[in-house]
């Protein structure tokens, strides 16, 4: 193996006096290096992997005279921040892990970020670089590491003015920022910090039960296994027992198992679908991934389909609320078995 690939990056090396572009998994590069995936159905990572450096390693190097003129525009992924005491010289500007590059004329690293069009940037994506200059007093009972995380949670979308609303609210600010920091996803957070505006899908009203009360049975299946639980019917408006025929696919958004028991048979278009429309607490869901089930030739596929009923924002909270009405599907926990389990693939979100 090692002699393969010593022969392979000497032929990489000499030939690039000779060619003028090079491609890896591709004959016709269309620039100096085009390099293209290998696999395209996800069963491998693919991908440019970079150098991936601390902090501190660099700080490191900056006392050793690693990176000069000759380094300029050198690209790695930081690792960790550097600590405090090393956040100077060429590594006082790393705050965080990311992309950094090596800017030679500034003799510092410098983040690489991402920009987009304002025009581009919806109402709840309006980011800032933590707390405001105008409010750096008013977090001042937070410690130094609370206001870390503070800023964190501001740069990646968090309402100022309502996290700093929701701590002059709170009797016990420590709990509060445990609460924040166990948070399942930014729209978990933006429920404690009572931010209703920037969670999508939910209704500015009081929330009023309107599931179904007791559980329901189906006496051509014949086996209880397959009824839907009181417990399970409490999320339904409505509920009948149908057979889902080959080919028919369905979807599941969650960040956790996906072969749990709640699908639909339309994908998703957003998260407010997933919030609102199938009532979905942000404290149960971090809508990080999204899975396909497909019913095989040959099988059906048994379950229960109907309207979502309402649900409460969080648990205590009865207004704003969870709509629901989107058409959802529960799927007894008999059927989730090995082979079902099987069966699911992960897919893009369409977000």
């Amino acid at each position: 193996m090692k002699k393969q690939l010593f022969v392979l990056l000497a032929s990489m090396l000499f030939s690039f006096p000779l060619m003028s572009q090079v491609g890896i998994n591709t004959t016709s590069p269309k620039a100096t290096l085009e390099v293209n995936a290998k696999n395209l159905d996800g069963e491998t990572s693919e991908g440019l992997l970079s150098p991936r450096l601390s902090g501190d390693a660099l700080h490191n190097a900056d006392l050793k005279g690693v990176y000069r003129e000759a380094q300029d525009g050198t690209l790695i992924f930081v690792t960790a921040a550097p600590s405090s005491s090393n956040r100077v010289g060429q590594t006082a500007n790393i705050d965080s892990r990311g992309f950094y590059y090596y800017d030679y004329p500034q003799n510092s690293w410098t983040k690489l970020n991402v920009t987009v069009p304002i025009h581009k940037i919806s109402s709840n994506q309006v980011f800032s670089k933590g707390v405001s200059e105008i409010n750096k007093g008013a977090f001042s009972f937070l410690s130094p590491a609370a206001l870390t995380k503070v800023n964190q949670w501001i740069s990646k979308g968090l309402n100022e003015s309502k996290l700093l609303a929701a701590f002059n609210k709170a009797t016990n600010k420590e709990a509060l920022v445990s609460k924040l920091e166990t948070s399942k996803s930014i729209y978990h957070q933006r429920v404690h910090i009572e931010d209703w505006d920037n969670i999508p899908g939910i209704v500015k009203s009081s929330y009023v039960r309107n599931g179904l009360s007791s559980a329901k049975t189906n006496s051509s299946w014949n086996n209880a296994a397959l009824d839907l639980p009181a417990i399970e019917a409490a999320n339904f408006v409505d509920a009948t027992a149908v057979e889902l025929q080959a080919g028919t696919k369905i979807y599941r958004v969650t960040g956790g198992a996906p072969g749990g028991g709640y699908w639909t048979l339309q994908k998703p278009g957003s998260v407010g679908n997933v919030i609102g429309g199938t009532a979905v607490q942000p404290a149960w869901n971090d809508f990080s991934k999204m899975f396909v089930y497909e019913v095989p030739q040959g099988q059906t596929l048994k379950v229960w389909l109907g309207s979502t009923a309402k649900q409460p924002v969080e648990q205590g909270v009865t207004n704003p609320h969870l709509p629901g009405g989107d058409q959802q599907i529960f799927i007894p926990q008999v059927i989730r078995n090995q082979a079902f389990q099987s069966l699911i693939k992960q897919t893009q979100l369409p977000w």
